[in-house]
């Protein structure tokens, strides 16, 4: 178990402290909270103008802010030039009393950049006060910007702030308020910035003020006696006009009219007010004269003042106060920061002395005086949030020798121009010296839920811990990469952190380890100097504003997290999919195929530096179109972890790479980032600094090779839990970082948040020792039941597969369904126990589901299959196409000869079946071809079903088999099949029929099929064999050797270790005698145990020449030996020279003899593997031959387990020898119906577009059925029916179809088009989907929800400016995501950004797609902005993006600093 934060906190002592307490008394509250409405039923509300608006409760969970609906308010352009006003309102039956409450609060979200929007209330004599929408918004900055696409809180004062009163006596009377109301208009470009927009208004409610803030009154204005003025003014107190309280102080000023501008001012200087906690000043201010000029200046015991003009108070004045109207002015003095000037720079909010307010005679009357009246000075703070620290000083703050805090007044991020940097040192002695910075603190934080603050670093990094501590010491500590969500901060720039504190936690120790959140008494920041930058001396981390809040305060305003620019060497792919490849056991050419078949685009491999297959095999994955991320572990079986150790690791890793890659074919990644490693018995107490170090020696020595691999430091990351028991490994698919197409967007961190997927009983949890409740308990269950739990998962962004051939259990991958991060899968067998050497999960049918799921057809390749063998000449190829959401118009096959990345045209058709003819009069017989074909619907394009290891006949030609045919077929559970074939000869007579299961090795080495009628004597012979399907194996598979040490092995054949292979090395004597030059294990006494399993893999290269011959021998225990030579094993008589390939030998089926002991071999008890070479058959020349063996396992084919679909090759050879090209059939194996008496589980079902309709009128359903799941029997899929909102009769629903035409395979994906042209708009409805088993058992319904909606344009999930602060630079480079993948079935086509206001749509200057072209659901968009003609300060720069309907989705901001 984990040890990394126990040892990096071990020793901390708690911190504790106090603060005065506020001189002044709180306000209490003095009215309940008033739940106007929770837009659950939005029946009592009605709608203005039918025409141009729309109004209806909203059911989709991303415009829903709490509850399960929300009100939608459509305003819709009749581009009649005119501006149509649409309002909705709500009459109340009885009058609401509103004499108690002040504010009008409702949560809103709009899918456009500043839309009219005006709130009105109405009194029973009609009278009415309207405020629009930008001024009530809860913001600093008011107007505010009315941003789409994010929960706006709107906080209406509306007896402070009454916007236009009209009608009735026009004097508001809040006792007796009879309706509220929405309106707005059409017309574009002033009300509207394209032709519809959309506003979704949830959670509205009537509060006092007392329930939204804590105030503090710093002064009454009762008494003059503390208060002066200077010349041209005066004071005194005033009865007559009060605003609160029982008087206010009357300041008269007069302008004399001299001909120079004076200031006369009244001030107060011994304010002594502690602001801690605080964000702002309010006052009340009533003119008797119109007022344009009027400051407010704070200024602290040094005489740092804060001066704030009349327009920052008074935001929605105009400009000018009104005479003889009370005004209430504001002073966000953290927020919307004034003018600082005087003393030390720093104003420190702790000790204000002094508050002035001041106006200019020469925006008076002349000869006349003016009265100002001001009443009731507060200082404010809301309750939804909390000021902790403004880290304006350094008091309170401790740290450890060696290391400091200090004021840093150069950098900061708030009004005070002052935080606080933690210098630590980094002593370069690769030893984890630990740095903690204390902050004493008391809080009660039981009501807040998040931590926000904002950071500084001087270096990149992701590696500090931060905890809050209570009174007891019990401290909550969290990791900065568990809230960065994958990214890193980058040096030079303010970010700001969020962490959920009571939710997401990395480990809560010390005290009583129970928080106690009312008592909290410090904060502290932890850094580790070994993940600091090596060979700097030291690192600097500046803090400021320490703040608490709700998580309601936080959905309404966190900041934006700030997409981080890829590397060089990052890939930034479309929309691309994840293969994890485990390399133990594997058939890795199936592997690869089958990956590239499911659309994976990058496989993740994971290696130990030794066997890395799929690097070996970085041909074929070029061919297949895979790309190769390899994973490096800085760990081995008996490696010490310390430096040397890592030292020879990282020279053993780089060898290997340049053994295996050497000119860099595959993306070969070297993660560096914190991968935690636990093997047995060992413990890594400091992952990250041992991981840095080993990455530091890596990249040296790939240097010191020439191996140019690329090297992140980020991408993705894995954690490894070696449990020590029957369950070996436990992984955890962690982090999909901020890079190319794996993008954590703002709204999935929230998402993500709120369904509680970050808590500390979750996996997802960084810390192992909160993974369960107790790590020694070995609990491996997580989110769904067992088995293969697909529930919650529509269908999938980015997809994970992985071969269990490998013996793996205890695994569970995490998913990024586009939506939720909610979807992990626990890989177990029908009986619930762990996957092991059984089939691949979920890939043999599934991956049609996602093809339809995503809008794009499905292809699958019928003639050739991989290993055919096809005629020379005129070859039917032919494919199935299966439509997703349109007709497939097109199927296009293509060829490669294995030697380039050229694809050659055999041809196109449109019609099905989709059969086109290829001409292989000229190819090479010798070559192995790769054939694939790809359908089209007019819009996208399938993922490409490819076959590899096709061969052309000889010229001599042979035999041509057909009517090929397995029954039954699907297998129904029997025990073997019958297998039957037609050979017709053109002139020979047929001599022998062959089959095949899997793969087809070299001619005559397949297993025979009888003559029909006896003897095989005529041209045309019909031939029949018994296929036997062999019991499910018991036995594990075997680990013969993985060479990390080959002391084990002996022979005549010269031996070494070389890069973690058995190196041999050969050569011919020229003696005239065949010598043995020969390679042996013996498992001595330890016999191995191969009754349950039938193949034999190893890796295998021949260095230096091709090789021409070598025999494989098993003997055991009494002396039998099994013996097979090249041609038996490999199927060819020449293995190629510097290739790595993968050799499997199936030793029950292909083998030459059987000699020696009693002459039966005894599966159960091997006793040795042997290579042996003979050395007549090597270059006559003597040259050395190199030759390289790893990985040498057995196991037992999975090729007749249920659920799967092996493949069964027919050849036949004439009585002249020659082989004639091969038929192939898929056989689906199925359980039997009898005794089956469950349904099949519907596991898996989505719409496209997913969710939503998207204006169409008809949208696709898709879904998966399995009978093989959860012992559900495991019969065929029969049928499969749905139906709307109410499931009825079983047989009585609208069927579906099987993509794949026909119901044939214990496991069906299905589809059917779906007709929601009568459905009422923005209305909900539920699919139910269920399917029938051959037995005549219905199963269960799997429920859809799908919600009725115009169509809608793609969205901007994440967006960023580099640099946000130009420092001088000319160009400005925005990057921005766009993502169709929520709001519709089309793909990005187009992208454009606006500086400071947005235009029409269309009107903006284009954006380029960052991989050249826009053609997926998700594209990133780039774009350089010449900033030189920019004012200096803030500029906002608009993105938005296009789908391939014509749609525009809605802007979203970024701000850009020019300094």
């Amino acid at each position: 178990m984990r040890k990394s934060l126990k040892l990096l906190l071990a020793g901390m002592v708690a911190i504790t402290g106090a603060c005065p307490a506020p001189p002044y008394g709180e306000r209490t509250a003095s009215a309940a909270q008033l739940l106007a409405d929770d837009m659950e039923d939005v029946s009592d509300w009605t709608l203005s103008n039918p025409a141009n608006g729309m109004l209806s409760a909203y059911p989709g969970e991303d415009r829903v802010f709490q509850g399960s609906y929300s009100m939608n308010f459509r305003i819709t352009d009749d581009n009649d030039g005119v501006a149509d006003p649409v309002s909705i309102a709500k009459t109340y039956a009885s009058p609401q009393n509103l004499s108690n409450h002040d504010v009008l609060s409702f949560w809103l979200q709009t899918d456009a950049l500043d839309p009219l929007l005006e709130i009105s209330l109405r009194d029973t004599d009609g009278t009415v006060s309207t405020v629009k929408l930008s001024h009530v918004l809860r913001s600093a900055h008011l107007p505010s910007e009315v941003r789409p696409d994010r929960w706006l809180q709107a906080w209406w004062h509306f007896k402070e702030y009454d916007g236009a009163v009209s009608g009735g006596n026009g004097t508001m009377n809040y006792d007796a308020i009879e309706q509220i109301s929405f309106s707005s208009a059409d017309g574009r470009s002033v009300n509207m910035k394209s032709e519809q927009v959309n506003f979704y208004i949830d959670e509205l409610n009537f509060y006092a003020d007392s329930d939204l803030y804590d105030t503090a009154q710093i002064d009454a204005m009762d008494s003059i006696a503390a208060w002066n003025t200077t010349l041209g003014s005066s004071r005194a107190l005033s009865t007559t006009q009060v605003k609160q309280g029982n008087s206010s102080i009357k300041y008269t000023v007069s302008n004399n009219n001299n001909g120079i501008v004076e200031y006369p001012v009244l001030y107060r200087t011994n304010v002594n007010f502690d602001l801690t906690g605080y964000y702002e000043l309010t006052y009340w201010i009533k003119p008797m004269q119109n007022l344009t000029f009027f400051n407010v200046r704070i200024t602290d015991t040094d005489q740092t003042s804060e001066e704030f003009n009349l327009a920052k108070m008074f935001p929605t004045a105009g400009g000018t106060l009104l005479a003889g109207k009370w005004y209430k002015g504001t002073i966000s003095f953290r927020e919307d920061p004034g003018t600082i000037v005087g003393g030390d720079g720093i104003l420190n909010f702790d000790r204000m002395k002094e508050i002035v307010f001041v106006t200019r005679d020469s925006e008076l009357p002349v000869g006349v005086n003016t009265d100002i009246y001001i009443d009731d000075i507060r200082a404010v703070k809301t309750k939804d949030r909390m000021m902790l620290e403004s880290f304006d000083g350094l008091g309170g703050w401790t740290t450890p020798p060696g290391s400091s805090v200090i004021l840093n007044t150069n950098n900061y991020r708030d009004a005070s121009r002052a935080s606080i940097t933690f210098q630590v040192p980094n002593d370069n002695d690769g030893t984890a010296d630990y740095y903690t910075a204390a902050k004493s603190l008391s809080a009660n934080l039981s009501s807040q839920d998040v931590l926000g603050f904002w950071m500084l670093v001087s270096e990149p990094t992701d590696k500090m811990v931060f905890a809050l501590r209570d009174a007891d010491g019990t401290a909550n500590y969290i990791r900065l990469d568990s809230v960065l969500w994958g990214s890193q901060l980058v040096a030079g720039n303010w970010w700001h952190i969020e962490w959920p504190f009571k939710t997401q936690t990395d480990e809560i120790a010390g005290g009583n380890g129970t928080m106690d959140y009312a008592n909290i008494t410090g904060f502290e920041v932890i850094i580790d100097d070994n993940t600091l930058v090596r060979g700097i001396g030291g690192n600097y981390y500046s803090f400021d504003n320490l703040e608490a809040m709700t998580s309601k305060e936080w959905a309404r305003s966190r900041e934006d997290v700030p997409m981080l620019a890829p590397t060089s060497h990052d890939y930034a792919a479309d929309d691309f999919k994840i293969g994890m490849y485990q390399h133990s056991i594997v058939q890795t050419e199936q592997t690869l195929h089958d990956m590239a078949r499911h659309g994976v685009d990058f496989i993740v491999s994971h290696v130990d530096h030794r066997g890395d297959a799929t690097t070996k095999h970085a041909d074929l994955a070029d061919k297949l179109g895979l790309k190769v991320v390899r994973q490096a572990f800085p760990v081995a079986n008996d490696n010490s972890l310390d430096h040397a150790g890592l030292d020879a690791l990282a020279v053993n890793d780089s060898n290997q790479t340049f053994l295996y890659d050497p000119t860099n074919r595959i993306v070969s990644y070297l993660n560096a980032n914190e991968l935690e490693v636990y093997w047995p018995n060992k413990l890594q107490p400091n992952a990250a600094g041992d991981y840095s170090y080993y990455a530091d020696q890596a990249r040296a020595n790939d240097a010191a090779k020439g191996v140019d691999r690329r090297v992140n430091t980020h991408h993705i990351n894995y954690l490894w839990y070696d449990t020590g028991e029957d369950q070996p490994w436990y992984m955890d698919w962690s982090t999909l970082g901020n890079y190319g197409g794996f993008q954590w967007t703002d709204r999935l961190k929230q998402t993500a948040w709120r369904m509680g997927k970050t808590n500390a009983t979750n996996t997802q949890s960084w810390s192992p020792s909160k993974l369960v409740t107790n790590m020694s308990d070995r609990i491996y269950r997580h989110v769904g039941d067992a088995p293969l739990n697909l529930d919650e998962i529509a269908d999938f962004k980015d997809s994970l597969w992985t071969n269990f051939e490998g013996g793996l259990s205890g695994i569970a991958f995490f998913t990024y369904d586009g939506d939720d991060w909610a979807n992990e899968w626990n890989f177990v067998d029908n009986d619930g126990n762990p996957m092991n050497d059984r089939r691949w999960a979920a890939v043999s049918d599934i991956s049609k589901q996602i093809r339809a799921a995503e809008g794009k057809p499905y292809a699958e390749k019928l003639y050739p299959r991989s290993f055919d063998v096809v005629n020379r000449g005129s070859v039917a190829v032919s494919a199935l196409a299966a439509p997703s959401d349109a007709p497939v118009v097109s199927v296009t096959f293509e060829y490669n000869d294995g030697t380039n990345d050229a694809w050659t045209p055999i041809g196109t058709t449109a019609s099905s079946p989709f059969t086109v003819n290829w001409n292989t009069s000229g190819l090479d017989s010798s070559k192995k071809y790769f054939v694939r074909a790809t359908s089209f619907d007019g819009t996208h394009y399938s993922v490409a079903d490819t076959s590899y290891s096709v061969s052309v006949a000889a010229a001599s030609g042979g035999p041509i088999v057909s009517a090929a045919v397995v029954s039954s077929n699907p297998t129904n559970g029997a025990a073997a099949l019958s297998l039957s074939a037609t050979a017709t000869s053109s002139g020979q007579p047929i001599a022998k029929v062959q089959y095949y299961v899997d793969t087809v090795q070299k001619p005559g080495q397949g297993i025979d099929l009888a003559a029909a009628d006896g003897a095989f004597d005529s041209v045309n012979e019909g031939a029949a064999a018994t296929i036997d399907i062999p019991a499910l194996a018991a036995t594990e598979p075997i680990m013969i050797d993985d060479m990390s040490d080959i002391a084990d092995w002996s022979g005549t054949a010269a031996r070494s270790l070389d890069a973690g292979s058995l190196r041999l090395d050969v050569s011919n004597d020229n003696n005239g005698i065949a010598d043995p030059l020969t390679a042996v294990k013996d498992f001595g006494v330890s016999l191995q145990n191969f009754s349950g399993l039938d193949t034999l893999s190893f890796w295998l290269k021949a260095a230096t020449s091709p090789l021409e011959q070598m025999q494989i021998k098993l003997a055991d225990a009494d002396g039998t030996v099994l013996e097979a030579s090249m041609p038996t094993y490999y199927g060819e008589s020449r293995f190629p020279s510097d290739q790595w390939q993968n050799i499997r030998w199936n030793f029950r089926e292909n083998y030459d003899s059987i000699a020696g002991g009693n002459g039966v071999f005894d599966y159960g008890s091997v006793k040795s593997v042997e290579f042996v070479l003979d050395d007549s058959t090597l270059p006559a020349t003597g040259t050395k031959q190199t030759l390289y063996v790893d990985h040498i396992r057995a196991f037992a084919e999975t090729r007749w387990q249920e659920q799967t679909t092996p493949i069964v090759y027919v050849r036949a050879m004439d009585a002249a020898g020659n082989w004639g090209p091969t038929q192939s059939v898929k056989v689906n194996v199925t359980k039997s119906s009898s005794g089956d008496m469950q349904g099949p589980a519907t596991i898996v079902a989505g719409t496209n577009p997913r969710g939503i309709t998207d204006g169409l009128d008809v949208i696709l359903l898709t879904a998966n059925v399995d009978d093989g799941v959860d012992n559900r029997g495991g019969s065929r899929i029969a049928a499969a029916e749905y139906f709307i909102d109410a499931p009825g009769a079983n047989g009585s629903g609208t069927p579906m179809n099987a993509v794949d035409g026909s119901f044939d395979a214990m496991s069906e994906s299905l589809t059917a088009v779906l007709s929601v042209a009568g459905w009422a708009e923005n209305s909900e409805h539920t699919i139910y989907i269920h399917g029938q088993d051959e037995a005549g058992n219905w199963g269960p319904f799997y429920t859809e929800k799908i919600v009725k909606t115009s169509a809608q344009g793609p969205r901007i999930q994440n967006a960023a400016a580099a640099p946000r602060e130009t420092q001088g630079s000319p160009t400005v480079t925005i990057r921005a995501l766009a993502d169709e993948t929520d709001t519709g079935w089309g793909t990005i086509t187009a992208a454009e950004y606006f500086v400071d206001s947005v235009g029409f749509e269309g009107s903006g200057t284009p954006m380029a797609a960052h991989d050249g072209t826009f053609s997926a659901r998700t594209e990133q968009a780039t774009a350089q902005i010449n900033v030189s003609s920019w004012t200096p300060g803030y500029h906002t720069v608009y993105v938005r993006a296009q789908d391939s309907r014509g749609k525009w989705g809605p802007p979203k901001a970024i701000a850009v600093r020019k300094n």
